[in-house]
């Protein structure tokens, strides 16, 4: 008999435990509200005089990029190949003189090389800014990789999480997010436009967007008009101004000199000054690709007014190596012709020749909005046709009128220098954060 209850006991408390952990799970799912809505705290935080950056921020970055808020080892080997070196190719003062061998760099550069994927520059801009945004009053704010045995957890206890669409996708909650695309196209592909119509998506940031860009591909969607949750927002700039952080790499030192300068031997000449009239940017679509297509257009139309203008100096090809076109063409050119790119809008090279000092031509620039925003008008010269049919027009009225030209590329220079500094960037994304915050919690 004793025993017989001694069971009946323990069946007992097990329904006791089945029944108590069934109230909790209903209760969890009722609470976990997956429609979007701020928890009453938060909302009580952003409405009182606390605000908005009284609400906490957690940064997703990739696993090989580090969780540290400031990557310093990568700022000291910066500082030390800036102070011993001139050349800053991958071929010159760093491998030549072994100056990547130093404690201050050998583990910096190791780490880097396993790190170097343009994608991964899209995240750390916003591990960077941390410290800056803590200056602002954002004092809850985490790192965390993307393979962080924490992250699930932390997703969960955050206000705000900032990271790609596949964490969003996999650890979706009551969390409010904002969704960095690591498409480097300015067009939207059809499955974020179904994540817009989600009230937990803050944001979807972009390097940069195209309002009304040519329909090349099926895949994607042009954005009529800037979506409301859509945003130029990410500084491709970085890779040039922190060329050691996680997701550049040691070729975007080359301009090192633009953001520090200081440097001994780095001078840009005024346009009147150069010695190359107009040099066309490369592309690297396919031959017989309409990329490439679009690249012979204006490779014809330049032949064209050099024929017309004999003693005029045109480089339509790249020099033998990147290195010396860069060091050598870009910063001794006046002008530079920029064209569509197969699988973006822009191209890099288009900020390479803003850093080098030149003034750059480029077709339906006006469509594209990008951080900072370089290409608008005043800055670019985009009254070039798309077929370039009047780019030799185009050009010479360029050329005529250097010192116009050159009052357009000291103002691009400013702007350049301005968002590469973390604390603007700081600024730009705290106001991001406060509409996006105030508009979500208007609707509910």
């Amino acid at each position: 008999m004793a025993r017989y209850r001694s069971r009946r006991t323990v069946v007992f408390a097990g329904c006791l435990v089945s029944c108590v952990l069934y109230l909790l799970t209903a209760y969890h799912y009722q609470t976990l509200n997956l429609s979007g809505s701020w928890s009453g705290s938060a909302v009580k935080r952003v409405r009182s005089w606390e605000g908005h950056r009284q609400l906490s921020l957690l940064i997703v970055v990739p696993s090989v990029c580090g969780e540290s808020l400031v990557p310093t080892s990568e700022d000291r080997c910066l500082q030390h190949i800036s102070r011993a070196c001139r050349d800053f190719s991958s071929r010159g003062c760093i491998i030549k003189k072994g100056v990547g061998q130093s404690d201050a760099c050998e583990q910096t550069l190791l780490h880097q090389k396993g790190s170097s994927d343009i994608k991964h520059a899209l995240f750390t801009p916003f591990r960077r800014v941390l410290p800056h945004l803590k200056e602002l009053g954002w004092t809850k704010q985490q790192v965390l990789q993307q393979d962080s045995r924490n992250l699930g957890s932390a997703i969960r206890h955050a206000d705000i999480v900032i990271c790609s669409v596949q964490i969003y996708q996999k650890y979706r909650s009551t969390t409010h997010f904002i969704i960095i695309d690591e498409s480097l196209t300015g067009q939207l592909d059809l499955v974020d436009l179904g994540l817009l119509q989600s009230p937990q998506i803050l944001a979807v940031l972009k390097p940069h967007i195209v309002t009304t860009p040519p329909q090349r591909r099926q895949t994607h969607r042009p954005l009529a008009g800037p979506q409301k949750k859509v945003h130029a927002l990410i500084p491709l700039l970085w890779l040039w101004a922190f060329p050691l952080d996680c997701g550049s790499n040691l070729s975007y030192m080359r301009y090192t000199g633009f953001f520090q300068p200081q440097l001994a031997g780095w001078d840009r000449s005024k346009l009147w000054q150069r010695p190359i009239d107009v040099v066309l940017l490369t592309t690297n679509a396919a031959k017989g690709s309409p990329g490439y297509a679009h690249y012979q257009l204006a490779a014809y139309e330049l032949r064209k007014l050099k024929e017309r203008i004999p003693g005029l100096s045109v480089i339509t090809q790249l020099a033998d190596n990147y290195d010396e076109f860069l060091n050598r063409n870009l910063m001794d050119a006046k002008v530079v012709v920029s064209v569509l790119q197969p699988t973006s809008e822009v191209s890099l090279q288009d900020y390479e020749a803003w850093l080098a000092g030149c003034a750059l031509i480029k077709p339906r620039a006006q469509d594209i909005q990008a951080y900072p925003n370089a290409f608008q008008s005043g800055y670019t010269v985009h009254d070039v046709s798309v077929d370039f049919s009047n780019l030799g027009d185009v050009v010479v009225g360029v050329l005529q009128n250097l010192e116009a030209a050159q009052k357009m590329v000291d103002r691009v220079t400013a702007m350049l220098k301005k968002h590469g500094n973390p604390a603007q960037f700081a600024m730009d994304l705290d106001e991001l954060l406060e509409l996006s915050v105030k508009e979500s919690m208007s609707l509910e």
